[in-house]
């Protein structure tokens, strides 16, 4: 049993650790008697604690569960109890106060609910701002003066600036870190999924091997050496690590590709030199070959065909890649994250990797040289018909690793600079790791799987997005 509080000292009952928490700058709001929402309540399921929004529990004292919601910004409000069968003394941090409230969770029985409201983002001994932090009405949230609210419909930029526009709000700026914390951890997971299209269903692909460890021993997917799945840090999924050492690769098998066809995939690589990511090239026979050029750009190769692409990529970022064939109109393109990169037509009259007996086509492998490569690549799709721009966005959007999110920020040719909507400059950003960088992509996206981190990209993609006004 917890012990009574003292009449007059509900708001603040932390037993002992009001001082320290004010000192803090640390306002605690609604400290409410019960909440069947906390695990006290021996009957509830884990849907009334996903309804309850309560996303985790922590054995800790009262002092650090209000410590640990203040630095964890999906935290808005918390449930602190003793617990009935041992007395251990149990946290629960709760990611929207309003879930308690529109479920019922707020009865009465052993255990507190307490808000979140107020905080200072910084060391007590430093004078700092103090940042109001509120889970709003009708899904908005603020954090200090701006209220931030996630819109799931997929609009192009100037569409989403717009829509923000007609209910009195811009796409949304950010200002610091803390804004920035917010958009990754609390509202980019509040997007919905739309209906995400199936790529087999939709574009029928001859060869599809997500390279996660799900495919399947009929897919005819085999590893050699020390390939192996890892977990990627950037994106937190799954994916096919090739670590650069000789005769590590993977096989598929093999495809006619002598009429219409495109080959896609996600690509990172470590290091910037020659490696074949797809082909069968050999001294004895060469078909094809999609390869990293030693200077960092994407080629594609075939029996006299040779098209590559002017822009380079970098180390440690992933790109989509693609390159299409279209054989009446002697025509090949390369995609890079669903912009056209290079473009050859009418040049090349000889078959293209015509059918053999061959059984495979290998991932990571120059056959004649067992040269390495040293790579990460995800979403491996052959088809045998030619897709271009907007289908390939659309493929490359279907197997993304999470969700991207219009933010404000644009580069504006006449400032030669990245401006938010309110025509402020840009004096913090937060770029992901080898962005900005695509040519003509001048719309900027928060990402879900990178911590929020941003992206720049085309400004007709459409997205979800996130709009932002004065509290």
């Amino acid at each position: 049993m917890l012990p009574k509080k003292p009449r007059g000292m509900a708001k603040f009952a932390l037993e002992g650790a009001t001082s320290v928490l004010l000192a803090c700058g640390i306002l605690l709001l609604s400290h409410a008697q019960g909440d069947q929402c906390t695990g006290n309540n021996l009957s509830i399921s884990m849907k009334s604690r996903l309804e309850c929004g309560i996303f985790q529990t922590v054995l800790t004292n009262r002092t650090g569960c209000i410590r640990t919601c203040l630095t964890t910004l999906k935290c808005f409000s918390l449930n602190f109890y003793q617990s009935l069968t041992n007395g251990s003394e149990i946290c629960e941090l709760v990611d929207d106060v309003r879930k308690n409230k529109l479920h019922g969770c707020m009865k009465k029985h052993q255990g507190d609910h307490t808000e979140i409201e107020d905080f200072k983002p910084c060391h007590p001994s430093r004078k700092c701002e103090t940042r109001t932090r509120k889970a709003l009405e009708e899904n908005w949230y603020q954090l200090g003066s701006k209220k931030f609210k996630a819109f799931s419909e997929k609009k192009t930029w100037h569409e989403a600036n717009e829509a923000c526009g007609n209910i009195g709000a811009i796409l949304a700026t950010v200002a610091n870190e803390f804004e920035s914390q917010l958009i990754g951890e609390v509202l980019l997971p509040l997007i919905k999924e739309n209906p995400v299209i199936d790529v087999k269903k939709t574009f029928s692909p001859i060869g599809y091997w997500k390279l996660d460890g799900s495919d399947n021993t009929t897919s005819g997917l085999s590893l050699a050496g020390k390939v192996a799945y890892v977990k990627d840090e950037e994106t937190k999924t799954t994916v096919l690590h090739f670590p650069g050492i000789s005769s590590d690769y993977a096989t598929t098998p093999r495809y006619d590709l002598s009429a219409d066809f495109t080959i896609a995939m996600w690509v990172k690589v470590f290091k910037i030199e020659s490696m074949f990511l797809y082909s069968y090239w050999a001294s004895s026979l060469s078909l094809f070959r999609f390869v990293l050029t030693p200077d960092g750009k994407i080629e594609f190769q075939s029996n006299g065909l040779i098209i590559t692409t002017s822009r380079k990529i970098i180390p440690e970022k992933w790109y989509f890649i693609a390159v299409n064939w279209n054989s009446q109109n002697r025509d090949s393109r390369i995609y890079l994250d669903g912009l056209k990169a290079a473009h050859v037509s009418g040049v090349f009259n000889g078959e293209m990797a015509p059918s053999t007996g061959l059984t495979n086509y290998y991932i990571g492998l120059k056959l004649d040289s067992n040269g390495p490569i040293h790579a990460r690549i995800a979403h491996l799709m052959v088809f045998d018909q030619r897709y271009y721009g907007p289908d390939l966005i659309e493929i490359r959007d279907a197997t993304i690793f999470g969700k991207e999110a219009w933010l404000g920020l644009n580069y504006r040719n006449t400032e030669q600079e990245f401006i938010w909507p309110n025509s402020e400059p840009a004096t913090y950003k937060n770029f992901a790791p080898g962005y900005p960088d695509t040519p003509g992509s001048n719309c900027v996206v928060a990402r879900d799987w990178d911590i929020g981190k941003w992206a720049d990209t085309k400004c007709s993609f459409k997205r979800p997005y996130i709009c932002t006004k004065p509290a």
